[in-house]
């Protein structure tokens, strides 16, 4: 059986009715190669992307992700994701931004169960990921002198997700994540520079899509994050509309 190649680039945009410095812009253009081998398929895709902050340069990244899929009968499958990726952090938008360079590396399994003849699904997975970014072990920080140590953690991530069959060619997706962050130093942004950070982030994203024709598709979506962290500063609550039209040619 012959392999299959794809190449595509992708845009998204993002707009801050109040915070129009934290609008984001990202270029990302991936590349894969996938094969079939009886019931499991097998793929491996590079991803590059090209992101700014507030319309200045904040990220470049190159990742590299095999993904494995099984099939387990007509409506279940399982996918195992591997990911390496290199992040090189850019200076126009925040100073010192490149502390943050680092390797991230990420383990995940997902579940999919399709029901009523395949128009809708549900998804349940997990995720391990970290990010090394160097510094050492220290045990103490300086308060608002930032390094390469703040910035390095192991996360888990459980994520969940609801496909409903289309009610009047509209599609329905619900999606929920909790995505936990322990952070392995003290960080420089807490009081004395003795806590180490932790993240409770909690996403929810609905959309609704449908498709124009043949080749065109509309989506409405709305995301919400929230954000829960022992060090004040980096606490937030986000919400984001978009509407994108997409075209497959």
């Amino acid at each position: 059986m012959q392999a299959t190649i794809g190449v595509s680039y992708g845009i998204y945009q993002s707009f801050h009715r109040i915070l129009s410095t934290f609008d984001v812009e990202d270029h990302t253009p991936p590349f894969f190669i996938q094969r079939q081998f009886g019931s499991v398929q097998a793929r491996f895709q590079y991803v590059f992307d090209y992101v700014k902050l507030g319309r200045s340069p904040y990220l470049i990244a190159h990742a590299f992700q095999p993904i494995f899929t099984f099939s387990e009968g007509n409506n279940k499958f399982t996918q195992f994701q591997f990911r390496y990726q290199n992040k090189d952090f850019q200076h126009g938008r925040f100073l010192f931004n490149s502390v943050r360079d680092g390797k991230n590396w990420l383990a995940g399994v997902t579940q999919y169960v399709f029901f009523a003849d395949n128009t809708g699904y549900l998804r349940v997975g997990y995720t391990y990921d970290t990010d090394r970014t160097g510094g050492g072990s220290p045990f103490t920080a300086t308060p608002g002198d930032q390094t390469n140590a703040d910035w390095a953690y192991k996360a888990h991530r459980l994520s969940a997700g609801l496909g409903l069959p289309p009610l009047l060619t509209v599609n329905l997706n619900l999606a929920f994540d909790y995505y936990r962050q322990e952070y392995d130093n003290p960080n420089s942004f807490s009081s004395a520079g003795t806590t180490r950070r932790k993240d409770n982030i909690f996403f929810f994203t609905g959309t609704l899509s449908r498709n124009i024709g043949d080749s065109l598709s509309l989506v409405l979506e709305y995301n919400c994050t929230r954000d829960q962290v022992n060090v004040s500063v980096f606490d937030y609550n986000r919400s984001v509309y978009s509407l994108t039209l997409s075209g497959r040619f």
